[in-house]
């Protein structure tokens, strides 16, 4: 079987995960490559070693064309994934030019010299065992936790792009309320669409689908984080009669007034580059042998962790847990972003929150310096009865920074008057 489970806990500064007791067997090729040494790797895979080093080098090439002449995803405008594009055009392409006639030793010591050392877990799609739920047509990775007839409470993970699995600490809610979790179309382990299949208005429908299947009729409460929170302004304002609560944790942005706070940053710094730079030559290693956006989804994965540094309490890439994600996924909302600033600036999360009644709690990290604290007081007044809660110690993944005490404050409100 192609597929085995495998920890995607990020490893800081490296490009695929670490080589740790989790990891036996399978990545054991991986893990070895640059133990045995230059001469070695390319003694015993000479002829593969030329191929892939090959490879890397006629993409970095195309890479050039693409992030380096201003045709790009960030060339537009405004682009979340900007300094992710620009970093690893840096970072990957001037050192290969440089080091094109020692691209072997180069290759060898950062991803396998063989394809198909690296393969990433099977979606819903494919595996029968997986938990799964078949709305509109497709099947979504979902699980659900708690007794049957409890109140509803659907979590929806953060990216676009990202999985569930970093936010399953919430299924402690389990004792009072019955907790959905779903991977989101095209990402996790939910099946791989296209990206032209992916919008922002299926998105909401996605959701309608599952608060539908798992009510029973009855309003729900939601739980975003992140993407996730945006995603749940946007339905509890296209759909308010079937929300409860609402649990908004640094949403992103909700309209163009608020778009604009997130081009915040600058140049990353070296260890980040670096990191991404191993990322991109990994990807190449990834078996994509019936499964054609596993490079992709390997190499988001790899990243994300690296640009979310500063997003963290003390700057260093998020340990999170993950299972795998979803590169059409991100392309379609954060890549359209960027190119296409008319679809950014189109982009309205708050649209009908207004009618929504019920209560909304926005959670902020202490730590979070994009995301944070100024930001969510910005949306704030979008909403008839909302409050913010801002957590010490905690950085913009504050359900993984301060796990007990973000689902205590999530339990009471949700359990409120």
């Amino acid at each position: 079987m192609r597929s085995r489970p495998w920890s995607t806990k990020y490893s800081p500064g490296s490009g695929w995960p670490a080589c740790s007791s989790d990891s036996p067997g399978a990545r054991s090729r991986h893990c070895s490559v640059c133990r045995m040494g230059a001469k070695s790797a390319v003694s015993t895979g000479r002829k593969r070693l030329a191929v892939r080093s090959t490879e890397a080098w006629s993409w970095s090439v195309a890479f050039d064309n693409i992030c380096c002449r201003g045709a790009g995803p960030c060339a537009g405008g405004f682009c979340h994934s900007q300094s992710l594009w620009q970093v690893a055009c840096m970072a990957v392409l001037f050192p290969l030019r440089a080091l094109q006639r020692r691209a072997a030793f180069l290759v060898s010591c950062l991803f396998p010299l063989w394809a198909g050392a690296l393969t990433l877990p099977v979606t819903a799609e494919l595996d029968p065992a997986l938990p799964s739920v078949r709305l509109r047509g497709y099947a979504f990775h979902a699980q659900a936790f708690g007794e049957v007839g409890r109140p509803v409470v659907v979590v929806l993970h953060g990216g676009p792009g990202a999985d569930h699995r970093y936010l399953l600490g919430l299924a402690a809610l389990a004792d009072q309320f019955r907790v959905v979790f779903y991977d989101q179309r095209g990402t996790g382990l939910s099946p791989r669409v296209p990206a032209a299949d992916i919008t922002p208005q299926g998105f909401v429908d996605d959701l309608d689908a599952i608060v539908d299947a798992y009510g029973a009729g009855q309003p729900v409460h939601l739980v975003g984080h992140s993407w996730g929170a945006m995603l749940a302004s946007a339905y509890a304002g296209a759909h308010p009669g079937k929300v409860g609560r609402l649990v908004l944790a640094e949403p992103g942005f909700l309209d163009g007034s608020t778009l604009p706070y997130l081009n915040a940053g600058g140049w990353p710094g070296w260890p980040v580059a670096w990191g991404m730079a191993r990322a991109w030559l990994a990807q190449w290693s990834v078996d994509t042998r019936g499964d054609p956006q596993a490079r992709r989804d390997y190499l988001l994965g790899r990243m994300l962790p690296l640009v979310q540094a500063r997003a963290t309490c003390d700057g260093r890439p998020p340990v999170l847990e993950g299972w795998r994600a979803g590169w059409a996924n991100f392309d379609a909302t954060v890549g359209r972003m960027g190119r296409d600033p008319a679809f950014a600036a189109s982009l309205d999360f708050r649209r009908g929150v207004a009618r929504f009644e019920g209560a909304t709690l926005f959670l902020a990290g202490r730590c979070s310096p994009v995301m944070g604290e100024a930001q969510q007081r910005r949306h704030l007044g979008h909403f008839r009865q909302a409050r913010l809660d801002v957590l010490e110690g905690a950085g913009h993944f504050l359900f993984n920074d301060q796990p007990e005490r973000s689902v205590a404050l999530v339990r009471v409100f949700l359990a409120g008057p």
